[in-house]
């Protein structure tokens, strides 16, 4: 998981929007799109449900948030993993 699928991941949820993400990241608008993608393979869970230009977080993407917000040395030294995202029941 790379820093700048994080920076987009998290801008996006604050902006509700690709395009508004990327302004704000001085990145085009289909790089922001590419690091989500690629962020949403790694974890092999959809995180944001588009629908035309509004930006909803899925479940997946509510349950992933709180391990986006969390400083990398914080989540290796408590040991948290990328189990974070499974929903109860799975």
């Amino acid at each position: 998981m790379e820093t700048n699928q994080l920076r987009a991941f998290l801008k996006v949820v604050e902006l509700r929007s690709f395009t508004k993400a990327a302004e704000a990241l001085y990145f085009s608008q289909p790089a922001v799109t590419q690091q989500i993608q690629a962020l949403e393979r790694e974890v092999g869970e959809r995180l944001f449900e588009r629908q035309g230009r509004r930006v909803t977080l899925t479940p997946a993407g509510e349950a992933f948030y709180p391990y986006g917000i969390t400083p990398p040395r914080a989540r290796y030294s408590t040991g948290q993993t990328m189990t974070w995202w499974r929903p109860t029941g799975r």
